[in-house]
Parts: structure tokens; C-alpha cells; sequence
């Protein structure tokens, strides 16, 4: 302890108040054998360290059969310190006697992402085709001889955007 704290302005005999208990650190994350632990805690371990790879997470998972069935507070650790905070959401579903089946619960956590992106991906595209159709209205409408006023109908008629959205649109494109 004494090695941490700084003594410079505190009296002497506060110091000998003070115990200089040994403190071990482990870096959990660069360890590269955790056969040694023979408990959850190997589990805990692992998953930590690989924690910032989906890929090597899921590989770790599916290879190792006790993250099946994982003591609920080995699971708590687990999540909490890789920051997984959708890990404890997804406990509840996957908990049977005190056991929680984290496979299950990282499967349906890297679902839930990729249909987020999958979602994210289609209303992307939405906008972008829909940006691309209100371009090449007001250009087929400004070829055609159509006026601004004229051009400004069209697109209220043919697609879902207010009147300053319209208004923005014919400035860039007219």
C-alpha cells in the first residue's frame, strides 16, 4: 500500500496507522493460459479477454460447454466487466436454478444486433431511393417544361415529405 499512497504531507505517525497490505494485480486481459483456474473464474476470465471480439467471443463460447450452464454470478461478472449491459437485459430469459446459459443469450444478442443493422441497412436504402426518385421527378418535371409551382405538386402527390422538404429539394435540384 505504501508504494500507492503519497506521505509527503501527512504526519509520521499517521503512516504507522496505516496498513501496508500486499495488493496482487492480476491483467486479466493479457493472460494467455487460464487452465490454471479451476473454477467459473476461468470462464469469467476468458470471456473478458475476449470480450472486444465477436468473433473470438463466439468462438470461445461454442467451444467451451460451461458457458451453458454458468453460475448466475459468474454470468453478472462476465457481463459487467466486458460492459455487456445487453447481457444482464437477456438473464432472465436464459436462467433455470440459479444456472444461466450465456450461449443462448450471446446468440440471441448478436441476432438482435444484426437485425438491427439489417433494419438500419433498409432505411438507409429507403432514403436513399426516395432521394433519388425526388431528383429525378424535378428533373423529368424542369425537362418537361413543368414550373417550380407545377414541380412542387408532383412531389407533394408522390411522396411522403412535408413542404419544407419539398421546398429544399426544388432549391438543390431545380
Amino acid at each position: 500500500m505504501y508504494g500507492i499512497l503519497d506521505f509527503t504531507d501527512i504526519p509520521k505517525e499517521l503512516k504507522s496507522l496505516v496498513s501496508n497490505y500486499e495488493i496482487h494485480i492480476l491483467e486479466v486481459r493479457k493472460l494467455t493460459d487460464t487452465t490454471v483456474f479451476q473454477t467459473d473464474l476461468k470462464q469469467v476470465f476468458d470471456f473478458i479477454r475476449h470480450a472486444d471480439s465477436k468473433q473470438q467471443l463466439c468462438e470461445l463460447i461454442r467451444s467451451d460447454a460451461a458457458y451453458q450452464s454458468m453460475e448466475e454470478d459468474a454470468y453478472d461478472a462476465a457481463a459487467a466487466f466486458a460492459n455487456a449491459g445487453k447481457l444482464m437485459d437477456r438473464k432472465k430469459f436464459h436462467m433455470e436454478g440459479g444456472q444461466v446459459n450465456m450461449c443462448k443469450a450471446i446468440e440471441e444478442m448478436l441476432a438482435d444486433e444484426r437485425m438491427e443493422g439489417i433494419k438500419e441497412g433498409i432505411k438507409e436504402g429507403i432514403g436513399e431511393g426516395m432521394e433519388q426518385g425526388i431528383k429525378a421527378t424535378i428533373i423529368i418535371c424542369k425537362d418537361i417544361g413543368l414550373s417550380k409551382a407545377d414541380t412542387k405538386k408532383k412531389l407533394e402527390q408522390n411522396f411522403p415529405i412535408d413542404i419544407e422538404e419539398v421546398e429544399k429539394h426544388i432549391a438543390k435540384y431545380y
